[in-house]
């Protein structure tokens, strides 16, 4: 199936729209040019609806290492998440931190919720209400990949209700 394609379907306006559309989610307004979607790994986040009790790995939001600071190429997946959320305004999410195993288990626990919490404020900067946001911390104890690997620091998101 063609992701473009089916992200266009739903994404474009009616053409006698007035107003110039720039999805908030696709890119930074710097270098957003219009009729230009990202280039199709750059975008992991699943091209359908959130589902309740599903866990989805946000797998292209990166921090770096041993900090809880976002990597610039997690932004379009949090926007889209954030379209997402403000879209469906009932919904509920646990955020999930996770950390690799390198480093001391408790201070990977503590970097985990600080993971969780750089997921959480980003998505209430973006208007989502903070009562709709549950975190949760793992630190290393919940790997997906053999360690020491980049992508087991990570966030997951799971819709409660």
């Amino acid at each position: 199936m063609n992701y473009t394609l089916l992200l266009l379907t739903f994404l474009l306006p009616p053409a006698a729209s007035v107003a110039p559309f720039r999805p908030l989610w696709l890119a930074p307004a710097a270098s957003w040019e219009p009729g230009r979607l990202p280039a199709p790994d750059s975008l992991r986040w699943p091209y359908r609806p959130l589902r309740v009790n599903e866990t989805m790995v946000l797998d292209a939001v990166l921090f770096q290492l041993r900090t809880a600071e976002l990597l610039p190429e997690s932004n379009p997946t949090l926007q889209l998440l954030a379209a997402e959320l403000l879209s469906r305004p009932t919904l509920r999410i646990q955020l999930a931190g996770h950390t690799d195993r390198i480093g001391r288990s408790k201070e990977n626990m503590k970097l985990s919720e600080q993971r969780a919490e750089a997921i959480r404020a980003y998505l209430i900067r973006a208007g989502v209400a903070a009562a709709r946001l549950i975190m949760v911390s793992y630190g290393d104890a919940r790997p997906l990949y053999p360690a020491p690997n980049e992508r087991n620091r990570r966030v997951e998101v799971r819709v409660v209700e």
